[in-house]
C-alpha cells in the first residue's frame, strides 16, 4: 500500500499535472508547467515536516519527550524531505517528458511523422 502511495506521489500525479498544465497553459513557459506539476505534493510533505521539526524544537522538554522520542521525530522528518526532494526531482523529470511528448517538441523541433 505504502508503495502505492509512493508510486501516485512520484509518476501519477506530475505525469496528470503536466498534461492539464499544458492543456490549459501552453503560453506558460516549460519550467512553469514542469513546476506546477511536480512540486504541489512532495512540497505539502516539506513543509509538514518542517513544522514537525520546528514545534519539536521549539517545544521540546526532558519530561516531554523521554529518551529519544523528539530526536526520532525530527531524524524521521528529516529522512522524509530528503525523499519528497527525490520525488520531486523524478517528478520533474516525468512532467518533461509528458510535455514533450504531448507537444511533440524535441528541442524546439516539431516532430513530423
Amino acid at each position: 500500500m505504502l508503495l502505492l502511495l509512493a508510486l501516485f506521489v512520484v509518476v501519477v500525479v506530475p505525469v496528470v499535472g503536466s498534461v492539464l498544465a499544458g492543456a490549459y497553459r501552453p503560453h506558460w513557459w516549460r519550467w512553469q508547467q514542469v513546476a506546477v506539476a511536480a512540486v504541489p505534493l512532495p512540497g505539502l510533505g516539506i513543509c509538514f515536516c518542517l513544522y514537525v521539526i520546528a514545534r519539536t524544537w521549539l517545544t521540546a522538554t526532558p519530561e516531554r519527550c523521554g529518551v529519544d522520542a523528539c530526536a526520532m521525530a525530527v531524524g524521521i522528518s528529516l529522512l522524509l524531505i530528503g525523499y519528497a526532494l527525490v520525488a520531486m526531482s523524478v517528478g520533474a523529470v516525468l512532467a518533461l517528458l509528458t510535455l514533450r511528448l504531448a507537444t511533440g517538441r524535441w528541442g524546439g523541433r516539431r516532430i513530423r511523422p
